[in-house]
Protein backbone atom coordinates (compact mmCIF):
# COMPACT_ATOMS: atom_id res chain seq x y z
CA UNK A 1 0.00 0.00 0.00
CA UNK A 2 1.20 3.49 -0.84
CA UNK A 3 -0.33 6.91 -0.32
CA UNK A 4 -0.15 9.25 -3.32
CA UNK A 5 -1.27 12.81 -4.00
CA UNK A 6 -4.77 13.87 -2.87
CA UNK A 7 -4.45 11.26 -0.10
CA UNK A 8 -5.30 8.42 -2.48
CA UNK A 9 -4.33 5.00 -1.22
CA UNK A 10 -2.91 2.64 -3.89
CA UNK A 11 -3.23 -1.06 -3.09
CA UNK A 12 -1.45 -3.86 -4.97
CA UNK A 13 -2.38 -7.51 -4.43
CA UNK A 14 -0.35 -10.64 -5.10
CA UNK A 15 -2.70 -11.66 -7.94
CA UNK A 16 -1.42 -8.69 -10.00
CA UNK A 17 -4.54 -6.62 -9.38
CA UNK A 18 -4.26 -3.04 -8.18
CA UNK A 19 -6.80 -0.66 -6.64
CA UNK A 20 -7.14 2.99 -5.66
CA UNK A 21 -9.14 4.11 -2.64
CA UNK A 22 -10.46 7.42 -3.97
CA UNK A 23 -13.29 9.92 -3.65
CA UNK A 24 -16.01 9.77 -6.31
CA UNK A 25 -19.63 10.79 -6.97
CA UNK A 26 -20.89 8.59 -4.15
CA UNK A 27 -18.14 9.18 -1.63
CA UNK A 28 -15.12 6.94 -1.12
CA UNK A 29 -14.90 4.01 -3.54
CA UNK A 30 -12.41 1.26 -4.21
CA UNK A 31 -11.55 1.52 -7.91
CA UNK A 32 -9.72 -1.20 -9.80
CA UNK A 33 -6.84 -0.12 -12.02
CA UNK A 34 -7.26 -1.84 -15.37
CA UNK A 35 -4.31 -3.28 -17.30
CA UNK A 36 -3.72 -5.76 -20.09
CA UNK A 37 -6.75 -7.85 -21.02
CA UNK A 38 -8.97 -5.72 -18.79
CA UNK A 39 -8.35 -2.80 -21.14
CA UNK A 40 -9.22 -4.90 -24.18
CA UNK A 41 -12.73 -5.68 -22.89
CA UNK A 42 -13.76 -2.08 -22.23
CA UNK A 43 -17.09 -1.07 -23.80
CA UNK A 44 -16.72 -0.31 -27.50
CA UNK A 45 -18.11 3.23 -27.18
CA UNK A 46 -15.53 4.04 -24.54
CA UNK A 47 -12.68 2.66 -26.64
CA UNK A 48 -13.93 4.71 -29.59
CA UNK A 49 -13.88 7.84 -27.41
CA UNK A 50 -10.33 7.16 -26.24
CA UNK A 51 -9.15 6.46 -29.78
CA UNK A 52 -10.90 9.44 -31.37
CA UNK A 53 -10.01 12.13 -28.86
CA UNK A 54 -6.76 10.85 -27.36
CA UNK A 55 -5.44 8.55 -30.08
CA UNK A 56 -5.12 5.78 -27.51
CA UNK A 57 -4.61 2.28 -28.93
CA UNK A 58 -6.46 0.11 -26.40
CA UNK A 59 -4.85 -3.03 -27.82
CA UNK A 60 -1.60 -1.91 -26.20
CA UNK A 61 -1.32 -2.62 -22.49
CA UNK A 62 -0.37 0.51 -20.55
CA UNK A 63 2.56 0.44 -18.19
CA UNK A 64 1.58 -0.01 -14.57
CA UNK A 65 1.00 3.30 -12.72
CA UNK A 66 1.27 5.18 -16.01
CA UNK A 67 -1.03 8.13 -16.52
CA UNK A 68 -3.49 8.41 -18.07
CA UNK A 69 -5.08 5.24 -16.72
CA UNK A 70 -8.45 3.49 -16.68
CA UNK A 71 -10.32 2.82 -13.43
CA UNK A 72 -13.40 0.71 -12.76
CA UNK A 73 -15.69 1.08 -9.75
CA UNK A 74 -19.30 0.54 -8.74
CA UNK A 75 -22.01 3.16 -8.27
CA UNK A 76 -25.66 2.73 -7.36
CA UNK A 77 -26.50 2.67 -11.07
CA UNK A 78 -23.91 0.01 -11.89
CA UNK A 79 -20.34 -0.12 -13.14
CA UNK A 80 -18.56 3.17 -13.82
CA UNK A 81 -15.38 3.49 -15.88
CA UNK A 82 -13.06 6.48 -15.44
CA UNK A 83 -10.46 7.50 -18.02
CA UNK A 84 -8.12 9.59 -15.93
CA UNK A 85 -5.45 12.02 -17.03
CA UNK A 86 -4.76 13.18 -13.46
CA UNK A 87 -6.76 12.67 -10.25
CA UNK A 88 -8.73 15.85 -11.05
CA UNK A 89 -8.86 15.62 -14.85
CA UNK A 90 -10.94 12.72 -16.13
CA UNK A 91 -13.95 11.45 -18.10
CA UNK A 92 -16.51 9.06 -16.59
CA UNK A 93 -18.43 6.47 -18.59
CA UNK A 94 -21.46 4.33 -17.89
CA UNK A 95 -21.29 0.55 -18.18
CA UNK A 96 -22.40 0.74 -21.83
CA UNK A 97 -19.48 3.04 -22.65
CA UNK A 98 -21.43 6.30 -22.97
CA UNK A 99 -19.61 9.21 -21.33
CA UNK A 100 -21.55 11.37 -18.89
CA UNK A 101 -19.09 13.53 -16.94
CA UNK A 102 -15.88 15.46 -17.70
CA UNK A 103 -13.83 17.09 -14.97
CA UNK A 104 -11.24 19.80 -15.49
CA UNK A 105 -8.41 21.27 -13.43
CA UNK A 106 -7.66 24.94 -12.99
CA UNK A 107 -4.17 24.32 -14.41
CA UNK A 108 -5.12 21.99 -17.27
CA UNK A 109 -6.73 22.57 -20.64
CA UNK A 110 -7.76 19.00 -21.40
CA UNK A 111 -11.49 19.67 -21.45
CA UNK A 112 -11.11 22.84 -23.50
CA UNK A 113 -8.62 21.29 -25.95
CA UNK A 114 -9.75 17.66 -26.25
CA UNK A 115 -12.95 16.71 -24.41
CA UNK A 116 -14.87 19.61 -25.91
CA UNK A 117 -14.66 17.87 -29.29
CA UNK A 118 -17.12 15.24 -28.02
CA UNK A 119 -19.86 17.88 -27.75
CA UNK A 120 -22.02 18.42 -30.87
CA UNK A 121 -20.88 21.48 -32.81
CA UNK A 122 -24.38 22.97 -32.73
CA UNK A 123 -24.45 22.78 -28.93
CA UNK A 124 -21.07 24.52 -28.74
CA UNK A 125 -22.35 27.21 -31.11
CA UNK A 126 -25.28 27.86 -28.77
CA UNK A 127 -22.91 27.98 -25.79
CA UNK A 128 -20.67 30.54 -27.50
CA UNK A 129 -23.68 32.64 -28.43
CA UNK A 130 -25.20 32.64 -24.94
CA UNK A 131 -21.95 32.74 -22.93
CA UNK A 132 -19.07 33.91 -25.19
CA UNK A 133 -16.43 33.48 -22.46
CA UNK A 134 -17.62 30.15 -21.08
CA UNK A 135 -15.23 27.82 -22.89
CA UNK A 136 -12.18 29.66 -21.58
CA UNK A 137 -13.20 28.89 -18.00
CA UNK A 138 -14.98 25.52 -18.26
CA UNK A 139 -14.51 23.35 -15.18
CA UNK A 140 -16.76 20.41 -15.96
CA UNK A 141 -19.27 19.18 -18.53
CA UNK A 142 -22.10 16.80 -17.68
CA UNK A 143 -24.31 14.94 -20.12
CA UNK A 144 -27.67 14.17 -18.56
CA UNK A 145 -30.15 11.72 -20.08
CA UNK A 146 -33.64 13.19 -19.80
CA UNK A 147 -36.15 10.49 -20.73
CA UNK A 148 -39.29 12.48 -20.02
CA UNK A 149 -39.46 15.57 -22.21
CA UNK A 150 -36.73 14.83 -24.70
CA UNK A 151 -36.97 11.06 -25.13
CA UNK A 152 -33.46 9.73 -24.68
CA UNK A 153 -31.81 12.83 -26.04
CA UNK A 154 -29.17 14.58 -24.01
CA UNK A 155 -28.92 17.68 -21.88
CA UNK A 156 -25.44 19.22 -21.75
CA UNK A 157 -24.58 21.03 -18.54
CA UNK A 158 -21.57 23.37 -18.52
CA UNK A 159 -20.02 24.55 -15.23
CA UNK A 160 -17.76 27.53 -15.85
CA UNK A 161 -16.48 30.81 -14.45
CA UNK A 162 -17.37 31.68 -10.88
CA UNK A 163 -20.00 29.03 -10.04
CA UNK A 164 -21.86 29.66 -13.30
CA UNK A 165 -23.95 27.00 -15.04
CA UNK A 166 -25.80 26.74 -18.33
CA UNK A 167 -27.88 23.82 -19.66
CA UNK A 168 -28.35 23.20 -23.39
CA UNK A 169 -30.49 20.42 -24.86
CA UNK A 170 -29.86 18.36 -27.98
CA UNK A 171 -32.19 20.71 -29.87
CA UNK A 172 -29.56 23.41 -29.22
CA UNK A 173 -31.79 25.42 -26.92
CA UNK A 174 -30.96 26.77 -23.48
CA UNK A 175 -33.01 25.10 -20.74
CA UNK A 176 -33.87 27.45 -17.89
CA UNK A 177 -34.27 26.40 -14.24
CA UNK A 178 -37.92 25.57 -13.34
CA UNK A 179 -38.35 28.73 -11.28
CA UNK A 180 -42.07 29.11 -12.07
CA UNK A 181 -42.71 25.53 -10.93
CA UNK A 182 -40.77 26.21 -7.74
CA UNK A 183 -42.89 29.27 -6.98
CA UNK A 184 -46.08 27.31 -7.66
CA UNK A 185 -44.99 24.57 -5.26
CA UNK A 186 -44.00 26.98 -2.48
CA UNK A 187 -47.19 29.02 -2.83
CA UNK A 188 -49.39 25.92 -2.77
CA UNK A 189 -47.53 24.20 0.05
CA UNK A 190 -46.64 27.08 2.36
CA UNK A 191 -49.12 29.86 1.49
CA UNK A 192 -46.54 32.57 2.26
CA UNK A 193 -47.81 35.94 3.44
CA UNK A 194 -44.67 37.81 2.42
CA UNK A 195 -42.60 38.30 -0.71
CA UNK A 196 -39.96 35.56 -0.91
CA UNK A 197 -36.48 35.52 -2.39
CA UNK A 198 -35.35 32.58 -4.57
CA UNK A 199 -31.66 31.72 -4.85
CA UNK A 200 -30.86 28.94 -7.35
CA UNK A 201 -28.02 26.41 -7.38
CA UNK A 202 -27.78 23.97 -10.29
CA UNK A 203 -26.64 20.36 -10.38
CA UNK A 204 -26.43 20.11 -6.62
CA UNK A 205 -26.29 16.33 -6.22
CA UNK A 206 -23.69 15.04 -8.66
CA UNK A 207 -23.59 14.08 -12.32
CA UNK A 208 -26.13 11.28 -12.58
CA UNK A 209 -29.29 13.39 -12.59
CA UNK A 210 -29.77 17.13 -12.87
CA UNK A 211 -31.13 18.90 -9.80
CA UNK A 212 -31.91 22.52 -9.02
CA UNK A 213 -31.83 23.61 -5.37
CA UNK A 214 -33.98 26.64 -4.56
CA UNK A 215 -33.11 28.41 -1.34
CA UNK A 216 -36.34 30.25 -0.49
CA UNK A 217 -36.15 32.92 2.18
CA UNK A 218 -38.40 35.57 3.68
CA UNK A 219 -38.95 37.34 7.01
CA UNK A 220 -39.85 34.04 8.70
CA UNK A 221 -39.18 31.48 5.95
CA UNK A 222 -36.04 29.44 5.31
CA UNK A 223 -37.04 26.68 2.88
CA UNK A 224 -34.90 24.43 0.70
CA UNK A 225 -36.65 22.93 -2.32
CA UNK A 226 -34.85 20.59 -4.73
CA UNK A 227 -36.42 19.92 -8.14
CA UNK A 228 -35.52 18.01 -11.27
CA UNK A 229 -35.20 19.74 -14.62
CA UNK A 230 -38.94 19.37 -15.24
CA UNK A 231 -39.93 21.02 -11.97
CA UNK A 232 -40.84 17.88 -9.99
CA UNK A 233 -40.15 18.08 -6.26
CA UNK A 234 -37.31 15.81 -5.19
CA UNK A 235 -36.42 17.15 -1.70
CA UNK A 236 -38.06 19.65 0.62
CA UNK A 237 -37.37 20.90 4.15
CA UNK A 238 -38.03 24.14 6.02
CA UNK A 239 -35.62 24.07 8.92
CA UNK A 240 -32.64 22.23 10.37
CA UNK A 241 -32.56 18.43 10.07
CA UNK A 242 -31.57 17.64 13.64
CA UNK A 243 -32.27 15.14 16.40
CA UNK A 244 -33.04 18.06 18.71
CA UNK A 245 -36.82 18.11 18.40
CA UNK A 246 -37.28 21.69 19.58
CA UNK A 247 -35.16 23.07 16.74
CA UNK A 248 -37.00 21.43 13.84
CA UNK A 249 -39.63 23.04 11.61
CA UNK A 250 -42.64 20.97 10.57
CA UNK A 251 -43.67 20.86 6.92
CA UNK A 252 -47.18 22.22 6.34
CA UNK A 253 -50.05 19.78 5.86
CA UNK A 254 -50.50 21.05 2.29
CA UNK A 255 -47.00 19.80 1.39
CA UNK A 256 -47.76 16.31 2.72
CA UNK A 257 -51.01 16.23 0.77
CA UNK A 258 -49.08 16.63 -2.49
CA UNK A 259 -47.88 13.05 -1.99
CA UNK A 260 -49.78 9.89 -2.94
CA UNK A 261 -53.08 9.69 -1.05
CA UNK A 262 -52.15 6.29 0.43
CA UNK A 263 -49.05 7.85 2.00
CA UNK A 264 -51.15 10.57 3.61
CA UNK A 265 -53.65 7.96 4.84
CA UNK A 266 -50.87 5.87 6.36
CA UNK A 267 -49.29 8.69 8.34
CA UNK A 268 -52.71 9.92 9.50
CA UNK A 269 -53.51 6.43 10.79
CA UNK A 270 -50.16 5.52 12.31
CA UNK A 271 -48.57 8.89 13.14
CA UNK A 272 -51.49 11.26 13.77
CA UNK A 273 -49.57 13.48 16.19
CA UNK A 274 -46.22 13.49 14.40
CA UNK A 275 -44.58 16.37 12.55
CA UNK A 276 -42.62 15.63 9.39
CA UNK A 277 -39.62 17.84 8.76
CA UNK A 278 -38.21 16.52 5.48
CA UNK A 279 -39.29 14.70 2.32
CA UNK A 280 -36.71 13.29 -0.05
CA UNK A 281 -36.87 10.91 -3.00
CA UNK A 282 -34.46 8.04 -3.49
CA UNK A 283 -32.62 7.68 -6.77
CA UNK A 284 -33.71 5.09 -9.29
CA UNK A 285 -31.27 2.82 -11.11
CA UNK A 286 -33.26 3.19 -14.32
CA UNK A 287 -33.91 6.73 -15.49
CA UNK A 288 -34.75 9.72 -13.35
CA UNK A 289 -37.98 8.37 -11.88
CA UNK A 290 -37.67 7.97 -8.11
CA UNK A 291 -38.70 4.54 -6.86
CA UNK A 292 -39.11 5.53 -3.21
CA UNK A 293 -40.07 8.59 -1.22
CA UNK A 294 -38.82 9.14 2.35
CA UNK A 295 -40.55 11.11 5.11
CA UNK A 296 -38.48 12.14 8.14
CA UNK A 297 -39.97 12.75 11.58
CA UNK A 298 -38.01 13.71 14.72
CA UNK A 299 -38.13 11.66 17.90
CA UNK A 300 -36.19 12.35 21.11
CA UNK A 301 -32.47 12.09 20.31
CA UNK A 302 -33.10 10.55 16.90
CA UNK A 303 -34.88 10.80 13.55
CA UNK A 304 -37.24 8.23 12.07
CA UNK A 305 -37.55 7.83 8.30
CA UNK A 306 -40.62 6.22 6.71
CA UNK A 307 -40.14 4.79 3.21
CA UNK A 308 -42.97 4.48 0.68
CA UNK A 309 -43.29 3.36 -2.91
CA UNK A 310 -43.51 6.55 -4.97
CA UNK A 311 -46.08 5.29 -7.50
CA UNK A 312 -48.36 3.10 -5.37
CA UNK A 313 -47.97 4.87 -2.02
CA UNK A 314 -47.38 1.51 -0.33
CA UNK A 315 -45.50 1.59 2.98
CA UNK A 316 -42.16 -0.25 2.70
CA UNK A 317 -40.31 0.15 6.01
CA UNK A 318 -39.01 2.59 8.58
CA UNK A 319 -35.65 3.06 10.28
CA UNK A 320 -33.93 5.26 12.84
CA UNK A 321 -31.06 7.43 11.63
CA UNK A 322 -28.84 6.69 14.59
CA UNK A 323 -28.14 3.01 15.15
CA UNK A 324 -29.44 1.75 11.81
CA UNK A 325 -28.70 2.40 8.16
CA UNK A 326 -31.14 1.85 5.32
Amino acid sequence: MQKYMYDELHIELDNNKAFIDMYSHEGDVLAEMLFGESINVLPDKMKEFMTQYFHINTRTSPVENQTPLVLKFSGFIGTIYRYRITPIVFVDFYEDGEWFYMKESEKENTVKDKFIKAIPAEVIATLKKEEPNAIASIKQITRFDDNKDYGFNNLYGFDFGDNQFILINSENKVVKPPLDKAKEFINAGFNPKNELQYNINANTTGPYFLRYAFKVTGPTEDITLVMDVNGNMRNIWAGPITTEVGKTVALPRAVLEMLHEDIVSYIDTNYPEKDFISIFHSYSEIGDTPAKVNLVTPIPNNLTTLIFDTKSGEFIREYNTIGEKE
